[in-house]
């Protein structure tokens, strides 16, 4: 039988495909293919409560072990793996008593241990920190000093299990360690801001993170403090970066489970288990994606569904580890042949653009908002110094955020842009600010005016005005779209914007309070990716679609499938296929986008750069639409660039666009 712990819920982490919500070393959200295969640093963190009493299964002590291999001059160095492994069982107040953390941090490291010689690892070295052994002092001074020794082309892997807390006032992240007291975490418990800043360092020579959480509810224990909540996801508290991975325990509302058998919480036993072969692919090789789907897979099955774990990513996938059984037979992965040549990528800044505000009353131009928001994101998404993210992408992975300001800072964003406009006797009268999130300061400003049918002339010196003042480099080719626009048409530009609105023109209400006349605010998202492990695939053709049967897909694919058959559809003008890719086909957004085809001869449509974030069931999917045609009112070619976001839901038939809320 197993005993139950409650779990928080799922992180709402950062971004790429896209997702978890900062910037891209360090801070990006959802930047991934741009990085070669570095190295890649791992952060297992189960955080758990149990309302059983705790055995200290390991010696409080730390240890460290390793061994070098003699490297081979006839082939390239492959990576060495750090692992880092900590938990606690054992904790001064008796109510906090855990069974199995300090177990399940040795085995991890144990079974890591057999990858030394292996075709991934040439060594491989570990440290145990548990129990006593387990203080902040020495959490931070391993993550230095021993994980400090790693080079960017090693791979890192952090595992933390013990108990996480959440404090109201202030708003704090704490995983409490042996002596910590959750009335006072801040006196001997790990602040998640300072271990986050530990990574970020750590992250500039080792490119990828991956984070695994299991966090549960206050119900395991008795809570000390009205303003403390056990279990509470430590995840926001760590900034999102390119090269994530989190694997998480149990999504939101469900419990986590242990195993008394095993020894082992059904997550960490359900890991080790694929470690030691039963998550490897016919190659041998165990990717974090497929351990994560093996993990889920096996919890599910050992829980009776009570427990669904999922996993985040940003980057490509990574393979972690082979199978032990088969080492000498297994062909090393073409990654280490890479990492002996990579080197660290440079630091690139993150930048939000929210929804321009609307200072008007003529409610004709409403659709501006989004359209004037979606011209600035577009050009500076072309900048290669910058990750830039959309009010959409930014509001679905900060979901609990009281305002933008907040939001921005939690996900590490550099900068934000921020708009307003109105007409007036059809003259259109825009501005825009650059701001920096820290510390809070204005770094650009822009406003135009003209006549409101050379709208695309307005937004391209706009956005001219706005690049010249910050120290970018600006392409030949975008500078020239900006001073030339390729879409002259108003109406098909309107009809675009509300086609890809939903038809009423009404957008979904800014994220915190109202602003003024030229409030900055735009904020800037790394590359994330979100996935959870039981997703379903797409067809690419109309009608309803078939889930995939056999092994999980890759995530990225059936997204990628989902949107392409999406595309397909939009460039086809069939209205009845397109009903199937939404959750709520409304009769207003068939006339809109009815309007828009008519509108259009010889529609071609093209998607890039996607970038994709996922929590549980719920998606972000960030991408550059191109539309060319020809305005059957003016006769002209028209060339249409938009960024756009869109919100999808798995269903049982699969992925399905969901209203914006």
């Amino acid at each position: 039988m197993f005993a139950q712990y409650p779990v928080a819920r799922p992180v709402y982490l950062f971004a790429p495909a896209v997702l978890w919500p900062a910037t891209v070393r360090g801070r990006g959200f959802l930047a991934w293919r741009r990085v070669a295969a570095t190295a890649a640093i791992c952060v297992l963190a189960l955080v758990s409560c149990s309302d059983r009493g705790g055995v200290s299964a390991r010696p409080s002590a730390p240890t460290a072990t390793s061994q070098t291999v003699a490297e081979n001059p006839a082939r390239p160095r492959r990576p060495h793996l750090w692992v880092l492994s900590i938990g606690v069982s054992q904790y001064h107040e008796p109510q906090l008593q855990l069974q199995y953390a300090a177990a399940d941090a040795q085995a991890l490291a144990d079974v890591l241990k057999r990858q030394e010689g292996g075709p991934v690892y040439d060594a491989v070295h570990t440290t145990v920190l548990a129990d006593a052994g387990a203080t902040r002092e020495t959490i931070l001074q391993a993550l230095e000093t021993f994980l400090g020794e790693a080079s960017p082309l090693d791979v890192a892997v952090i595992f933390l299990a013990g108990h996480g807390l959440r404090t109201e006032k202030p708003t704090a992240y704490y995983f409490l360690t042996e002596a910590a007291s959750p009335a006072s975490p801040h006196i001997a418990g790990l602040d998640m801001a300072e271990l986050s800043r530990q990574l970020q360092r750590l992250h500039r020579n080792i490119p990828r993170l991956v984070v695994v959480l299991d966090t549960c509810h206050g119900g395991a224990v008795a809570p000390h403090s009205d303003h403390a909540q056990f279990g509470a996801d430590l995840a926001p508290a760590l900034a999102p970066a390119e090269g994530l991975y989190i694997l998480t325990a149990a999504r939101a509302g469900e419990r986590s489970f242990e195993l008394t058998q095993q020894q082992h919480g059904a997550f960490t036993y359900a890991l080790l288990d694929g470690l030691t072969g039963a998550a490897a692919s016919t190659n041998g090789l165990i990717t974090v994606f497929g351990l994560a789907t093996h993990a889920s897979r096996l919890v599910q099955q050992l829980t009776g569904d009570q427990q669904r774990p999922y996993i985040a990513m940003i980057g490509e996938d990574l393979t972690l580890a082979a199978d032990p059984r088969r080492l000498a037979e297994i062909t090393p992965p073409p990654m280490a042949v890479h990492l002996a040549r990579a080197e660290p990528t440079p630091q690139r800044e993150t930048l939000a653009v929210r929804d321009f505000e609307h200072l008007g009353t003529d409610a004709s131009y409403d659709w501006m908002r989004r359209a004037l928001s979606q011209d600035v994101l577009t050009a500076f998404s072309e900048l290669h110094q910058l990750d830039v993210y959309d009010e959409n992408m930014l509001r679905f992975v900060t979901r609990d955020a009281p305002d933008v300001l907040d939001a921005a800072q939690r996900a590490g964003i550099g900068m934000l842009v921020e708009g307003a406009y109105w007409v007036q006797d059809k003259q259109l009268s825009v501005s825009a600010q650059v701001k920096s999130v820290r510390p809070l300061q204005l770094i650009a400003s822009a406003r135009m005016q003209g006549p409101v049918d050379q709208f695309s002339v307005l937004t391209g010196r706009l956005v001219s005005t706005l690049l010249e003042q910050l120290p970018v480099e600006v392409p030949g080719p975008l500078a020239q779209r900006l001073q030339h626009p390729e879409m002259t048409s108003l109406a098909a530009r309107r009809l675009l914007a509300e086609s890809d609105a939903g038809g009423t023109g009404g957008l979904s209400p800014p994220l915190g309070a109202s602003r003024s006349v030229v409030p900055p605010g735009a904020f800037l998202w790394p590359s994330w990716l979100r996935l959870p492990f039981d997703t379903v695939a797409h067809a690419d053709t109309g009608g309803p679609r078939p889930s995939l049967a056999g092994p999980a897909p890759d995530p990225e694919t059936e997204l990628r499938v989902t949107l392409d058959g999406y595309r397909k559809a939009l460039e086809g003008k069939d209205l009845t296929t397109l009903r199937s890719y939404y959750e709520d086909f409304t009769d207003s957004q068939r006339a809109a986008l009815a309007r828009y085809f008519e509108s259009t001869e010889d529609l071609r449509i093209e998607f890039d750069d996607v970038r994709v974030a996922i929590i549980g069931d719920d998606a972000a999917v960030s991408f550059t639409r191109h539309d060319r045609f020809t305005d059957r009112g003016t006769g002209q070619p028209q060339h249409a660039t938009v960024r756009v976001t869109k919100r999808f839901a798995k269903r049982a038939g699969g992925w399905v666009i969901q209203k914006e809320p």
